[in-house]
């Protein structure tokens, strides 16, 4: 098969944004998240930065919806918290109990990388994994992040589905593991507010960055 980025992705890459980067960022990524809040506050949820004291509840989704072979450990937890950045987020409801995570590493060359994301199966259908995929893409590229990497697993067939056939493409490269949970199909889009528009259009509610992207 032979496929490719739409193109509509691939010009909003860094190279191509220029010098007025850092200005064009600072004004635009306030009112998405601004937008991004406000969808997630009318479904009764709150998406905040992760703490420490938030690694308990995590690890415990984390339980609920991933195979022991694919889980993290809590110090690979404890790491993304303490230095990954502002990348990593948790979501909880109305009664504080915590619904959605986030886990994300930023690197000072200008990288961010999608570890992990996971939702809570009683919140299915409400948009949180998307809200907490553009919510961990603003914060990282307003952290100066401008590019992102992301995988998918090769079984994950819902967002698969939603890649393949609203963005146009699964991917880059698929890296086998002896592991079958540990196997991704690596994805790269650039972090600038052209491609964050452009890529936004084309996608639904399912994630391209999260590691076992949405448990349903």
């Amino acid at each position: 098969m032979n496929y490719q980025k739409p193109a509509a992705i691939c010009e909003g890459a860094p190279a191509r944004d220029g010098p007025c980067d850092s200005h064009r960022i600072g004004t635009f990524v306030p009112s998405e998240l601004q937008a991004v809040e406000e969808a997630v506050r009318s479904q009764g949820v709150a998406i905040r930065r992760m703490r420490l004291d938030d690694i308990p509840g995590v690890l415990e989704l984390v339980a609920q919806l991933f195979e022991e072979s694919a889980r993290p450990s809590r110090r690979e937890v404890y790491k993304n918290v303490r230095w990954g950045g502002p990348g990593n987020l948790v979501a909880q409801d109305g009664s504080g109990s915590l619904v959605g995570f986030y886990l994300c590493t930023s690197y000072a060359e200008g990288v961010s990388l999608g570890v992990m994301m996971g939702v809570a199966r009683r919140m299915a259908g409400r948009r949180l994994a998307l809200a907490l995929e553009r919510r961990s893409f603003l914060e990282t590229m307003a952290f100066g992040s401008r590019l992102r990497y992301g995988g998918v697993r090769p079984d994950n067939f819902r967002s698969l589905h939603v890649l393949l056939n609203q963005v146009g493409y699964v991917g880059e490269e698929f890296v086998v593991s002896p592991d079958p949970a540990l196997s991704r199909i690596l994805i790269t889009l650039p972090q600038t507010p052209r491609a964050y528009v452009a890529e936004s259009r084309w996608r639904s509610w399912a994630s391209w960055s999260s590691a076992s992207a949405i448990q349903t």
